[in-house]
């Protein structure tokens, strides 16, 4: 009796792994989606001010021109992500990257700076709470209701990395997303979708400057959703891209 119930405690621990990794398993793939993605498609910046400054030896600020009216270019943006689905709700980790050039075309008071122009390079992490919903005006199935397409809203905060082509190199911020896509199934595990986003990041300023070159502030205008006076410049984003579902 004694050998008998020193041979079953040794063999309990691993039938109760394997029968737990069945249940995991069972359940991940019932009701859980990871999958792995990544897009490209443009951004088109919003309403931004560019404000040239120069600082005597001192530290005392000696030029100050401000502009009224920016250019700032359409660019490409991409996109790499890891998704995670269970039933209707999800968690997005999301890596973008873009450019943000800007010229200034006019200045305040008719002052004109040595240059009038700045180039941004920002990288955003985020991570997104996300919320699906069957496609719109298509009324889904009782047992396959995301099988054949879903629609999605998502909200992410992040930190953003913006460096600069003049002053201040970098600087690490946060920022805010809000998102909507629609999502189709082309096999049985490769997916393609759409999808906007409206994004807020923090304005690129400098902290500092060396004494008599002239530094470049940014800022954007009044929007709705910002968390401050500083996280208002906006882009506004459109992206098309593909998804490889891991399990489902």
């Amino acid at each position: 009796m004694k050998n008998s119930t020193l041979k079953y405690s040794k063999v309990n621990p691993k039938l109760l792994v394997i029968l737990v990794f069945l249940c995991v398993f069972s359940i991940q793939t019932s009701y859980s989606q990871l999958s792995i993605g990544g897009s490209i498609g443009f951004q088109i910046p919003g309403r931004q001010d560019l404000k040239f400054k120069q600082y005597n030896n001192r530290g005392v600020l000696s030029q100050y021109i401000k502009s009224t009216y920016v250019q700032s270019n359409i660019s490409t943006i991409s996109n790499l992500h890891l998704t995670y689905w269970e039933k209707q709700f999800g968690l997005r980790l999301e890596y973008l990257k873009w450019e943000h050039n800007s010229v200034a075309k006019e200045f305040l008071n008719n002052e004109i700076p040595e240059f009038n122009s700045t180039e941004q390079s920002r990288n955003a992490l985020y991570l997104n709470v996300m919320k699906r919903l069957s496609l719109p005006f298509i009324k889904p199935t009782l047992n396959s209701k995301f099988d054949n397409g879903y629609s999605y809203f998502g909200l992410g905060y992040g930190v953003v990395l913006t460096e600069i082509n003049r002053g201040l190199q970098r600087n690490i911020r946060s920022g805010i997303q809000l998102s909507y896509g629609v999502n189709f199934p082309i096999s049985k595990r490769l997916r393609t979708f759409a999808e906007f986003k409206y994004i807020l990041t923090r304005d690129a300023d400098n902290t500092s400057a060396p004494v008599g070159k002239t530094v470049v502030d940014t800022s954007g205008a009044w929007t709705l959703f910002r968390l401050g006076p500083h996280i208002d410049t906006k882009y506004h984003v459109i992206q098309f891209g593909f998804q490889w579902d891991i399990f489902k």
